[in-house]
């Protein structure tokens, strides 16, 4: 209740000084949001008590459906003050200015950037019994929707880093390997390609009883993932011999996993591999079938099929960790 001694223009200034200050904002609520959304980076989910600092950041691998792995990882812990008090500020903004722009388009699923394997990172403020959310379209975020997003994302980097890390550990150990050596001609190849990020498994593709080589192959010494699309990295068959090796395919914007298919096709097996990103925001797995001399370069066109049973062995389950 106004003191009736009050002046007009100092029940103004109050009334002004009120309207301009977030309720609770700056000590309460709860925060979700995706943190490190990239193409081949591991994803991770954040839960933020903005009162407490009390934290969950979880990890998982960046694959889509039906592939998705069960491993993830969870670091749980307290935000420092310093870093809360950081926080604050982006927050107490996105509160007050909303996490949605109302002159967005009204279909925010009609052309919306894709970021990051196809999705959209979220993000959801939770705050005295209402929850904020923001646009399902990157591109419908407010500018003070990014600059929350961007400020966790720093404040949480040593532990997004951490649990990149581990989760790529995880992967590894569960990853079936195809052979515990590479033949001397497979390091040749790797050594004038200058592949830095790659995995490698041994198959018999044309029953000879000699193992072809599939290099599943991100990055050379020139760069992290240079050899990657947004849709994919390469794939490459070698046939060995022993008198050396020669490529079979140079299969382009694939994803693991791969897999080696019973059905033969000119003598040799056909190969699966995932085809996501790019625009493509349901992935789904491709039949690569030899044509008597290779097999087909892009699995997003003809003559690659949609694979409908994935049964098959798989060769190369996840991408190659940083070397």
């Amino acid at each position: 209740m106004w003191d009736r001694n009050l002046s007009c223009s100092s029940a103004v200034l109050l009334a002004v000084v009120a309207a301009s200050t977030p309720a609770r904002a700056a000590t309460d609520g709860v925060i979700t949001t995706d943190l490190a959304v990239s193409e081949w980076g591991a994803s991770q989910s954040l839960v933020l008590n903005m009162r407490t600092g009390e934290y969950t950041v979880t990890a998982f691998p960046n694959t889509y459906p039906p592939t998705k792995p069960n491993a993830r990882i969870s670091q749980h812990g307290m935000l420092s003050r310093d870093e809360l008090r950081k926080i604050q500020p982006a927050y107490s903004s996105a509160l007050t200015r909303g996490l949605v722009d109302g002159e967005c388009d009204g279909d925010p699923q009609q052309n919306h950037l894709i970021v990051g394997n196809g999705r959209v990172p979220s993000l959801t403020l939770k705050m005295g019994g209402k929850v904020y959310r923001a646009a399902r379209s990157y591109q419908c975020w407010t500018p003070a929707a990014h600059a929350l997003n961007r400020q966790l994302e720093d404040s949480f980097k040593p532990v997004s880093i951490w649990l990149s890390a581990k989760l790529r550990g995880v992967a590894e150990m569960t990853a079936p390997t195809a052979s515990a050596t590479a033949p001397p001609d497979v390091a040749r190849f790797v050594l004038e390609h200058r592949l830095s990020r790659y995995s490698v498994a041994l198959s018999d593709l044309n029953g000879d009883d000699r193992p072809e080589a599939l290099i599943y192959a991100m990055a050379t010494t020139g760069g992290q993932v240079d050899l990657c699309g947004s849709g994919g990295c390469a794939l490459y068959v070698l046939s060995l011999s022993t008198t050396g090796y020669r490529q079979v395919a140079s299969i382009s914007i694939s994803r693991p996993p791969v897999r080696v298919l019973p059905k033969v096709t000119h003598g040799w097996h056909d190969i699966s591999v995932l085809v996501a990103g790019g625009g493509i925001t349901s992935g789904y797995e491709a039949r690569l079938s030899f044509n008597g001399r290779t097999y087909p370069s892009n699995p997003s066109t003809p003559p690659a099929t949609r694979l409908k049973d994935a049964a098959g062995k798989v060769v190369i389950a996840a991408v190659p960790a940083i070397k």
